[in-house]
C-alpha cells in the first residue's frame, strides 16, 4: 500500500492517526489492516497509506461480489420521506449502489420512475429477481454511460467508497438536470465518538469518512450547493444526511483537521470502554447459559459477533456457533467457529442466541421468533440501544 494524496484537497499533509484491523470476514484475509489519516490541510478523514483502486476493483469482481447486501424496510421509508420533502412525483431517480433494490421498489410504489446501479452482481440478481420492472445496471457510476437525465441522484453510503470522490459528484452532476436534487448519506465521523456499540466502523472500503463540514466542502468544489433543508435523521444512526442541488465551484473552506482529529481520538477512547462493556454485558448471560443445554449461537458473523467470541463467553466451555445470513460464510468458520443458516438453528436446540448487531438486532430476534426461537433463549447484546 502507498501514501495518497487526499481525495478531498489534493494536498500531501496528512496525519496518521492508527491503524485498525478489517474485521470483515469477507475481505480480511486480503486486506487485514485500515490505515487512517487526516488531512492537515482540509481536515478529511481518509485511509493512507491505503491500497490500489486496481486492487479494490479486483476485490468487488471476487470477495464483495459474492457478499451481496441488503436495505431493510424501515431504511428505505426513512429515506423515501426525506426524499418527498425535496422532490415529489413525477420524477425521474437513479440510486448509485441500489443494492437489492428494496428503496427503488418502494419509490415507484410512491409515483416514482426509477432506475439504479450497483458493481454487484448479486445484489442486481436479487433485485432483477424482485423487482421485474425495473432498470438495473451493472458497474460504477463513473463508467455509467447514459442520454437519460435525472430528477434525483441517490446514493446511500457509497460516497465514502469512492477512490476519487469529485470525479463521482461530477459523474452525478453530469446525469443530473440544472434542477435536479441529490440526496445522499454517508458515515459521519463526529457521530462515532457517541456511539452506544464497539465495534469498529472503519473497514477496507472506507476510502474517506466525513464530517458535515468536510462534506459540505467536497459539495461546493465539486459544483453543487448544499441545501438546508430538514430531512430528518440518517438510517442509521452513525449517518449523516444532505441534500444538494448543482451550482458553481468554491474553493475550499477552512480546514476541519482539530475536528478531525479529535473525533478519531474521541471515538477510540470510547470503543475501548465500549469492548469493556460488552464483557459485562456478555456475563451477564452466564446464568441463562447456565440453566439450559445447548450451544450458544451468536447471530452475526461480523465484528459484534467476534468481540462477542473473545469475551469471557469463549472461556466457560460452552460450545459456540455462529449464525449469519450471508451465504458465503454459511459452512465456513470465522474465528474457529463454524457459521450456520438461520434457518439450522432450531435443530441446534440453543442454549441461548445472541444477536449481535445494533443495527439489525430487532430483526434478528424477530427472524429467530419466526422460526420457533422461545423468546427468553434469544438476547440482544445492545439491549435499549
Amino acid at each position: 500500500m502507498a501514501a495518497i494524496a487526499c481525495p478531498l484537497c489534493g494536498e500531501h499533509e496528512s496525519h496518521f492517526v492508527r491503524t485498525v484491523a478489517n474485521r470483515d470476514p469477507i475481505a480480511e484475509a486480503v486486506f487485514p489492516t485500515v490505515s487512517l489519516s487526516v488531512c492537515r490541510k482540509c481536515g478529511l478523514i481518509h485511509q493512507n497509506p491505503r491500497i490500489s483502486r486496481k486492487k479494490m476493483v479486483e476485490l468487488y469482481a471476487t470477495l464483495e461480489d459474492k457478499a451481496g447486501g441488503g436495505v431493510t424496510q424501515m431504511e428505505s421509508e426513512s429515506r423515501l420521506t426525506s426524499l418527498q420533502k425535496l422532490k415529489l412525483p413525477p420524477a425521474k431517480i437513479l440510486e448509485v449502489g441500489c443494492s437489492d433494490g428494496t428503496f427503488l421498489g418502494l419509490a415507484a410504489k410512491h409515483g416514482y420512475e426509477v432506475a439504479g446501479i450497483d458493481p454487484s452482481r448479486i445484489n442486481l440478481q436479487k433485485a432483477r429477481l424482485v423487482h421485474r420492472n425495473i432498470p438495473f445496471h451493472l458497474g460504477f457510476l463513473e463508467e455509467f454511460k447514459t442520454k437519460e437525465r435525472f430528477d434525483v441522484i441517490c446514493h446511500f453510503y457509497v460516497l465514502e467508497y469512492s477512490f476519487n470522490p469529485r470525479r463521482f459528484l461530477a459523474s452525478a452532476r453530469r446525469l443530473l438536470k440544472p434542477d435536479g436534487i441529490m440526496l445522499i448519506e454517508v458515515p459521519d465521523a463526529e457521530a462515532f465518538p457517541k456511539l452506544p456499540f464497539a465495534n469498529s466502523l472503519f473497514s477496507h472500503q472506507d476510502i474517506a469518512i466525513f464530517t458535515r463540514a468536510t462534506l459540505e466542502s467536497l459539495l461546493k468544489t465539486s459544483g453543487f450547493s448544499p441545501l438546508s433543508r430538514r430531512l430528518g435523521r440518517a438510517s442509521k444512526m452513525y449517518g449523516l444526511r444532505a441534500a444538494a442541488t448543482p451550482g458553481p465551484v468554491a474553493s475550499h473552506g477552512p480546514s476541519q483537521y482539530k475536528p478531525g482529529r479529535s473525533a478519531l481520538q474521541h471515538y477510540f477512547k470510547r470503543r475501548d470502554a465500549m469492548i469493556k462493556r460488552v464483557e459485562r454485558r456478555v456475563e451477564s448471560f452466564h446464568p441463562a447459559i447456565a440453566k439450559n443445554v445447548g450451544p450458544v449461537v451468536v447471530f452475526g458473523a461480523g465484528e459484534n459477533g467476534r468481540i462477542v467470541t473473545s469475551t469471557s463467553l469463549a472461556r466457560n466451555g460452552r460450545e459456540i456457533i455462529f449464525c449469519d445470513n450471508n451465504p458465503e460464510l454459511i459452512g465456513h468458520k470465522v474465528d474457529g467457529h463454524i457459521v450456520v443458516a438461520p434457518g439450522k438453528v432450531p435443530r441446534l436446540r440453543p442454549a441461548l442466541v445472541i444477536a449481535a448487531s445494533i443495527d439489525y438486532q430487532d430483526d434478528m430476534v424477530q427472524q429467530m421468533r419466526s422460526l420457533g426461537i422461545a423468546a427468553d433463549r434469544i438476547v440482544k447484546l445492545y439491549e435499549g440501544y
